[in-house]
């Protein structure tokens, strides 16, 4: 017979003890193989014949169950493996004789080069153009060790679980075989094949990261991709199992798919329906003008659908109850089983006030019998903040119970809004507070204090008869101001309106108080300004035994210059950070701090601006703004490493800091955000010399850089201004006296915070503290409730922003959080069941709150009068020391005991005073030029009255005189500094108004307003006498509406020019006043500008008594009243006075903001609507 060539097939799991399986067909041997098959194999192992099944068909349609073709047999021969390859491999030769001896799985092709040192398999693949290609190759080496590679790179082998359990040596055709069998059961990873994805990459890859050497991935166009796609440069590409894509492939397609976003939203149009009209050109206002109309259009069917709708339903479904039926749903709110749903809410809820409101007040008959819970009245003061037309809308309705607005004033208006300090506002802190009753620590409270621009305008307040709108920082400061502006050319007391508010908020350390204690209008702000009220404050406070421990403010020019003044004359820096509180019996300093956010806010503008360079690497804005595009932090390169580090230096400074939970640091792994509790902190240790140190080395590098000038070495660095609030906030253990500037700042760098925290630990009960208890959050979350008064009035004027004050205050809006605002939202709560005080409607109910002191020790005349005794008086009269707190208390039986002593030893209270202004005096002497002169002179006066001099004088003089062992910082500050304001006042007279040109002439538009004016005047009267039935009751007040009737009636002589001025527009209705009448009102017009001249901010009581008593108005009224009676005469005279200062109060008002827009070129006419502008 002749050779037959057997082609050996190796089958799975057949091989066994070195075995391999040999299969002859049974159809294609013509003689048994026992006979005379002959094999050039020794001696094989003939096994018994098995039959070869078919291909199943069971689940294939196409083919029946029962096949038409009989089932082929073949006999298995089963040889031992070393017949074909000889036992292990010991060589690359003998490995690639042994491989082309068997059939290699599908796809796979050995590759030999001549002469090479490795040995190639490779899996070849179909690409789309039906051409063949290499997917990748098995490459094994000399060693026999192996490898995978694609077309572009080698494959790690350890990402793939496979592979990296696979043999390392390939010395047998089993371990070739298993590989081959391994790399099958693999696929390719996608990849990012998506268009988008690649579109960008080309796009943007070199742009995104520019200034990093390494790539974070490349573009692979392999022949097993279909399409290019976007791979990670750690991307496995052979995966194991399911899986599209390795996990390195996926974070980079996380950051594929930010980018791809971020350009849409780039790609379209980025103005906002928010964005301001005057940032849009003239295209976009078009636009946004027809977007406006067609959503007015849009919104005005579906009202009028809305409206049709609901009259529809009202009209065929609804039902009207009757009286049953209103009762019974009435009970059903009220039953039993609604008020068991009430009671199963927590009792601490708004949930539960509510609804038990709700059925209180729907069992009430009388809403007049209600009363409201505290908590009720604080939510309905906040929706009527919000919007009260809305509020009013929402009551009305019935659906549920609300208080009047009439009652929510009561609440609102429980005191009058006004600027400066007052006594109804220190009684609301104590209420907030409760000195009287809380533990030690809690009695530490901090000052906020910043400015928020306003609105120019100028308000009458015809209560009060004072015009809101003028600058106001107190008494001193305003005659200081007038003093200045008294010397100008014109001669006159220059007023300006009020641009900005500063206002001054207490913030407790280790309580939720948040109360905005003073505001104060002002304009061009300076520190000098705001000596005086800052002190008031901190006195106001110590005296309700509050500690203040600082002041927390932003850079500004003016806080630094307020800082400055606390400078000794002994200081060898320019450097302030604390100072001592004159009024603390325990001789505590107070801090100053600069705002952490303000801080970090000014250190990013100065990284934006200027050109940083440190350690011979640049810091540049460029690098973040890389960084956000980008997404992946580990894109820097060595070049933005020294940005980094300061990122760095500046995110641990902010989080020790900004303190604000005892769960931040926790959940985020930031270890400097986690509570201070002890005075030893690693973060106090930190500021101290880690962050001191590196501020010293950046500017040693700075200095040691050649060819640049100072200028453009201060660039390379933080601001001045950001290191002098660096400086004030942290810590350091030397003082370092340097002859450069910067370098002084850099010596001090931060010492009110660490030596402030390590104070706090000594207070008795403080186990930890939240350095975020210093952060300005509470005053921007102020600032933000004034400007989103009713959701549009985000630019108040000096009237709105104090009337805001007071809702603000009832309702603790600062503690809550603000839309679109600057901060996050506040933590503290509202409290439940504290009362809330209520305006008494009859205000002759109300009683003195002074019993403390006889009232008549305020009016007892001593023998001798000087700026002491005046000072004890105004001690005694002031409202705010008529309190339970021990400083008030001390201070009063002090002054209470001088006055009683002074009568009988006048001679020694006179040695005294002559000593104590001897010492004020000297304060006054100034070398400095008249618009200087007021920093020296603040500057002198903190340090006399802070030096241990002058206090033992007092506490000498006190204890002799009144035996009083015991020292009132108190009660010698407010006398002495009461002493010191009637010093400056001497000093720094204001021109009388002799000296003043009082010579006015009033032009003809001016007699034509009188005119007109002085017809308005009895009419209004007789209108308010006829709308109260009660005042008709009054038999004088009848008696003055006939005098009125005959007032009106013009009759007398007309000759003057304006009234012709006055029949020309009269169109029916106005009326025309005689001569007589009409010179009186010329004389009352010329007596009231008189006024104005002198104090031109004030039109009250004083202006009608000055009027009244006016000898040319009393002349001229004589004669019109000649024949009235004299009661009625008197009393009609006086309402006349007090309607015409009214009328010219809010007249005055208007042409003064007028004049004021005029000389200033603004516009003084509303803007024009967007229709009328385009």
């Amino acid at each position: 017979m002749g050779k037959r060539k057997f082609k050996l097939r190796r089958i799975k799991n057949a091989e066994k003890n070195g075995s391999l399986v040999v299969a002859i067909p049974r159809a294609k041997v013509n003689v048994p193989v026992a006979e005379g098959l002959t094999l050039s194999l020794p001696a094989p192992e003939i096994v018994s014949p098995q039959p070869v099944q078919a291909p199943d068909h069971s689940n294939d349609s196409s083919h029946d169950e029962t096949p038409d073709h009989p089932v082929r047999q073949s006999l298995c021969v089963s040889f031992p493996l070393s017949h074909f390859t000889g036992g292990l491999l010991q060589s690359l030769n003998m490995l690639s004789e042994r491989i082309s001896r068997v059939i290699l799985p599908p796809s796979w092709v050995p590759i030999r080069f001549d002469g090479s040192q490795f040995f190639s398999i490779s899996k070849l693949i179909e690409q789309k153009n039906h051409a063949t290609g290499i997917a990748m190759s098995l490459v094994i080496d000399s060693d026999l060790q192996w490898s995978v590679h694609t077309t572009h790179r080698q494959l790690s082998t350890h990402n793939c679980s496979l592979l990296s359990e696979a043999p390392k040596l390939l010395n047998s055709i089993d371990n070739v075989f298993e590989i081959f069998e391994r790399l099958d059961h693999t696929t390719f990873c996608a990849g990012n094949p998506d268009q988008d994805f690649v579109t960008l990459w080309n796009q943007k890859m070199f742009s995104l990261y520019g200034f990093s050497d390494k790539q974070p991935g490349y573009l692979d166009h392999s022949l097993f991709s279909s399409n290019p796609t976007v791979r990670h440069n750690d991307c496995c590409i052979l995966l194991a199992g399911t899986s599209v894509r390795c996990p390195p492939c996926s974070s980079i397609r996380s950051i594929l798919r930010s980018q791809r976003s971020r350009l849409r939203s780039k790609s379209e149009n980025t103005k906002t329906h928010h964005e301001n009209y005057r940032y849009l050109s003239l295209p976009e206002l078009v636009h946004r003008l027809d977007d406006l109309q067609h959503n007015y259009r849009t919104l005005s069917r579906q009202v009028a659908r809305l409206k049709e709708r609901i009259a529809f339903v009202t009209q065929n479904v609804g039902i009207t109850l009757d009286d049953e039926s209103d009762h019974f749903i009435r009970d059903t709110v009220t039953s039993s089983d609604a008020i068991s749903h009430i009671q199963d809410l927590p009792r601490d809820s708004f949930q539960y006030v509510f609804w038990q409101q709700q059925a209180e007040a729907a069992s009430k008959s009388d809403m007049r019998n209600m009363r409201w819970h505290p908590l009720m009245i604080r939510w309905c003061l906040y929706l009527r903040y919000r919007s009260s037309g809305a509020y009013e809308a929402l009551r009305e309705s019935g659906c549920i119970k609300l208080p009047s607005q009439r009652t929510l004033r009561d609440y609102t208006h429980y005191t009058k809004a006004s600027l400066g300090f007052s006594s109804e506002a220190d009684q609301m802190l104590m209420d907030a507070a409760k000195p009287d009753h809380c533990p030690e620590r809690e009695k530490h409270v901090f000052l906020f204090l910043d400015e928020m621009h306003i609105r120019e305008d100028l308000v009458f307040d015809k209560h009060s008869g004072n015009l809101i709108g003028f600058t106001d920082l107190g008494d001193i400061s305003n005659h200081l101001s007038r003093f200045e502006h008294s010397f100008e050319e014109d001669g006159s007391n220059q007023l300006q309106l009020a641009k900005t508010m500063l206002v001054f908020m207490v913030r407790g350390l280790f309580s939720k108080l948040q109360f905005p204690y003073v505001q104060f209008s002002c304009t061009a702000l300076s520190g000098v300004h705001m000596y005086d009220p800052f002190w008031e404050a901190v006195e106001r406070l110590e005296n309700m035994e509050l500690k203040v421990m600082g002041v927390t403010m932003d850079g500004a020019s003016a806080n630094r210059k307020l800082m400055k003044l606390h400078r000794g004359a002994s200081d060898a820096t320019d450097i302030v950070y604390k100072v001592y509180n004159p009024f603390s019996e325990e001789k505590r300093h107070l801090y100053f701090i600069s705002d952490p956010p303000h801080l970090v806010k000014t250190m990013r503008n100065c990284l934006n601006k200027r050109r940083f360079w440190c350690n011979g690497k640049p810091m540049l804005w460029d690098h973040l703004k890389h960084l956000y595009e980008t997404d992946t932090a580990p894109v820097c390169g060595e070049e933005a490493s020294e940005t980094s580090h300061f990122v760095h230096m500046a995110d641990k400074f902010f989080d020790a800091l900004n303190v604000h939970n005892f769960s931040h640091g926790v959940r985020r792994l930031k270890p400097f955000q986690l509570p201070y509790t002890s005075s030893t902190d690693m973060r106090l240790e930190w500021l101290e010399t880690d962050f001191l140190g590196y501020l010293k080395d950046w500017e040693n590098s700075v200095k040691l850089r050649e060819g640049f000038t100072k200028a453009e070495r201060n660039k390379m660095l933080i601001s001045a201004e950001t290191l002098y609030g660096l400086q004030v906030t942290c810590k350091c253990f030397l003082l370092i006296l340097a002859l450069y500037y910067r370098s002084c700042i850099l010596s001090l760098l931060g010492k009110s915070f660490v030596e402030l925290v390590r104070y706090l630990f000594t207070v008795p009960g403080v186990q930890c503290f939240l350095s975020q208890r210093l952060s300005q959050d509470p005053l921007e979350r102020f600032f933000g409730a004034q400007r989103q008064r009713g959701c549009v009035n985000d630019n108040p004027n000096v009237a709105e922003f104090a009337k805001n004050t007071q809702t603000i205050r009832v309702v603790n809006l600062c503690c809550q959080g603000v839309k679109r605002g600057n901060c996050r939202g506040g933590d503290a709560e509202l409290p439940m069941e504290q009362p809330m005080p209520k305006r008494h409607r009859r205000q002759s109910s109300r009683v003195n709150q002074m019993t403390n002191v006889e009232t008549t020790a305020l009016h007892t005349p001593g023998t001798v009068d000087g700026i002491l005794l005046n000072g004890i008086h105004a001690l005694l009269a002031e409202k705010s020391f008529y309190i339970s707190a021990r400083p008030a208390q001390l201070a009063l039986n002090i002054a209470s005991s001088l006055l009683q002593w002074a009568p009988n030893h006048s001679s020694d209270i006179g040695l005294f005073e002559n000593e104590v202004k001897k010492l004020l005096s000297s304060c006054l002497s100034t070398q400095s030029k008249l618009k200087g002169f007021k920093p020296e002179i603040w500057q002198k006066y903190h340090q006399i009255r802070t030096s241990d001099s002058y206090q033992s004088l007092w506490h000498t003089f006190i204890k002799t005189s009144v035996s009083i062992a015991i020292p009132s910082p108190m009660f010698l500050q407010y006398v002495g500094h009461h002493a010191f304001k009637e010093l400056i006042k001497e000093h720094f007279p204001i021109r009388s108004s002799k000296e003043l040109n009082m010579q006015m002439n009033l032009t003809y538009e001016e007699l034509n307003g009188i005119r007109y004016a002085a017809g308005f005047v009895p009419r209004a009267i007789k209108k308010k006498l006829q709308n109260k039935k009660k005042k008709l009751d009054n038999p004088l007040n009848k008696d003055c509406l006939l005098c009125l009737e005959e007032l009106m009636s013009g009759d007398g002589d007309t000759e003057l020019s304006s009234a012709d001025w006055v029949n020309s527009i009269n169109r029916g209705g106005l009326i025309c006043v005689n001569d007589m009448t009409f010179e009186l009102f010329l004389s009352m017009e010329l007596e009231l500008r008189s006024h104005l001249k002198i104090n031109p901010t004030h039109l009250g009581d004083e202006v009608v008594v000055r009027i009244t008593e006016s000898e040319d108005v009393l002349f001229l009224w004589s004669i019109i009243s000649a024949s009235w009676d004299n009661d009625c005469s008197t009393a009609l005279l006086k309402k006349i006075a007090k309607m015409w200062t009214t009328v010219r109060g809010f007249s005055y008002a208007s042409a003064w903001v007028e004049k004021m827009k005029v000389a200033q070129q603004k516009t003084t006419q509303k803007s024009k609507g967007l229709r009328k502008t385009l």
